[in-house]
């Protein structure tokens, strides 16, 4: 009888690398700043930055850089400087603790456990298994079941993630569920703020009643640690490190456009194209075919982008910029191919703003994150203006550049009403500007176009692309009441503008966001915690707005009553009840 073959041996995975027991602890050189060494021969550092601020680091080896960071493009922080006087330093046998003014971060040996507590002694959280060194990093904290956490970036319709997985990663999804700009932080409702100091991708679960996973794609661990007893003071120290939100021009807050300005068929409306495929660009069209439409139809507009379509160049860009400055308009650009001609541009030219798009800043988010700075940059140092910058597919430190556009969509109700906690959610993670397309850049209608249109007149920025869809996105061209109640609402918007640009130098001096969910200034009130206020929103700090997302024309069913409105005195706008 013949044997049976020998099957290949099936080798165990290999599992994640845990710390091990702390077997070394010594005080580096630098100020304010421990290291450990462990039986598994993994380094970690200990670095304070503040009496609330501080960093935890390790990595097998000691090999601590991030390899997709390259140190001589932009990084995600761009503090280091160290502000804390008094660092109390206790060890025994089996523990180790750092206690500032604010905090007390204990590590017991052991296991290689950090703990964190606040002032008074109180856990804020505990890591409930070591540290998982592999592919994968994660680091597992307790939670609770009156714990919630915000952050992560631009995650489309979310902002409130308690009992969910948000993913830290641009997937070029720009609908529901997508996250164009995300980033690597989070903040809970017990009073602390994470970072994790990296480019890589990550996900973060917080589906769990007793723990957290938060995991990055990466052998090492990097995170800083934001503790304060606001939403404000935790976004003040994160964006301290990271950048505060660009301060940008007044006139930046103007409704603006985009088109791709070209010679069209006159019976198919499609771009035309010379015998070698290339568009018949004529840039000076915006003139006169938008520009002065604006100005005919009564209707306020700050700014134009008039090369905004794939294989779009421009032409004699002086004399649009001279003639679109003559009618009141700032005059932009979009960089499809890159940022080499942006001095000529700029300082020439006079353009001044820029939009960056994925079809070149790519999936290396350091690479998108240096080509904001360099578009920043350019405008700034090419011209007196501020910068003005749009982007997509951002990161930590974006909101220091750019807006955080959250891509190409359809006009439909379901676009107004996720976009609601999608601005919540990006202010929340230190974003202050953020928006999409009015009534997006495909479809849409002329009910949708002035909802959507209404709402986001209650925001700082806001712009409508054309080009892409059947009808025309420009507020001039709908029929009435259309035409009117877009001019009233943008109208307003810059009557308003004083009361809103009081918020962007706010935003600028301590990253607190403009658009504000109602948990920002009413954390006691539990209603505030989860979805249930999702739909409305404070601006600023006197002004709730609740937006219609409903067809008027087929449901009557939107009242007063359906706002939540938080204890104290409020007055309807409209009426003065």
């Amino acid at each position: 009888m013949m044997p049976h073959a020998c099957a290949e041996e099936v080798k165990p995975e290999k599992g994640p690398q845990t710390p091990g027991q702390v077997v070394k602890f010594v005080q580096d050189p630098a100020p304010q700043t421990y290291h450990l060494r462990t039986d598994n021969g993994v380094e970690i550092q200990v670095i304070f930055y503040g009496p609330d601020v501080f960093r935890i680091r390790a990595a097998p080896k000691g090999q601590f850089a991030d390899p997709l960071n390259d140190p001589n493009k932009a990084s995600i922080v761009i503090r280091e400087s160290r502000d804390v006087q008094d660092i109390v330093v206790k060890e025994t046998d089996t523990q180790i603790e750092f206690t500032t003014d604010r905090v007390t971060l204990r590590l017991q040996k052991k296991d290689c456990l950090f703990e964190l507590y606040d002032g008074q002694r109180e856990a804020i959280w505990k890591e409930l298994k070591p540290l998982e060194l592999g592919d994968t990093t994660a680091q597992i904290l307790s939670t609770g079941v009156d714990e919630f956490y915000y952050g992560g970036g631009q995650q489309n319709g979310y902002f409130s993630h308690k009992g969910t997985r948000i993913d830290i990663k641009a997937d070029g999804n720009w609908n529901e569920g997508g996250h164009p700009n995300p980033a690597p932080f989070y903040m809970s409702s017990k009073g602390y703020g994470v970072l994790r100091n990296t480019f890589s991708t990550g996900v973060y679960d917080f589906t769990r009643n007793e723990s957290i996973r938060l995991e990055h794609k990466e052998n090492r661990f990097d995170a800083y640690y934001f503790v304060g007893d606001s939403f404000n003071r935790i976004i003040d120290l994160y964006t301290q490190f990271t950048g505060r939100p660009n301060f940008v021009p007044i006139w930046a807050m103007e409704l603006g456009e985009a088109d791709a300005y070209m010679t069209r068929d006159k019976k198919t409306k499609e771009p035309l194209k010379d015998e070698q495929g290339n568009f018949v660009e004529i840039t000076p069209d915006c003139i006169d075919r938008v520009a002065e439409q604006y100005r005919k139809h009564d209707m306020p507009g700050g700014w134009l982008l008039v090369n905004d379509g794939y294989g779009c160049g421009y032409v004699e860009l002086p004399r649009v910029v001279s003639s679109l400055a003559d009618l009141g308009f700032y005059t932009g650009l979009w960089t499809e191919k890159g940022l080499a001609k942006t001095a000529w541009e700029v300082g020439t030219a006079g353009t001044r703003l820029q939009k960056l798009d994925v079809a070149w800043t790519g999936p290396a988010y350091q690479f998108s994150l240096d080509a904001n700075k360099q578009a920043w940059e350019s405008l700034v140092s090419n011209s007196d203006t501020r910068g003005f910058v749009w982007t997509v597919q951002g990161w930590a430190g974006t909101q220091r550049y750019s807006i955080c556009w959250t891509g190409d969509q359809y006009g439909s109700w379901d676009l107004i009403r996720y976009h609601i906690p999608t601005l919540i959610g990006s202010g929340m993670s230190g974003q202050a500007y953020a928006t999409t397309d009015v009534d997006g850049i495909f479809g849409g209608s002329a009910e949708t176009y002035t909802r959507d249109l209404q709402w986001k007149c209650f925001t700082p920025v806001l712009y409508a692309m054309n080009g892409w869809s059947h009808l025309n996105k420009s507020p001039w061209s709908y029929e009435e009441p259309y035409r009117s109640i877009n001019r009233q609402y943008l109208k307003l918007k810059m009557r308003m503008t004083p009361y809103m640009y009081k918020y962007t130098k706010e935003a600028y001096d301590t990253g607190a966001p403009i658009v504000r969910g109602m948990i920002w200034d009413h954390t006691q009130d539990k209603k505030t915690w989860d979805t249930s206020t999702q739909y409305q929103y404070m601006l600023g700090d006197l002004i709730l707005v609740a937006t219609v997302y409903t067809s008027m024309i087929i449901n009557t069913g939107w009242r007063k009553e359906d706002i939540y409105l938080p204890e104290g005195l409020w007055i309807d706008y409209w009426d003065g009840r």
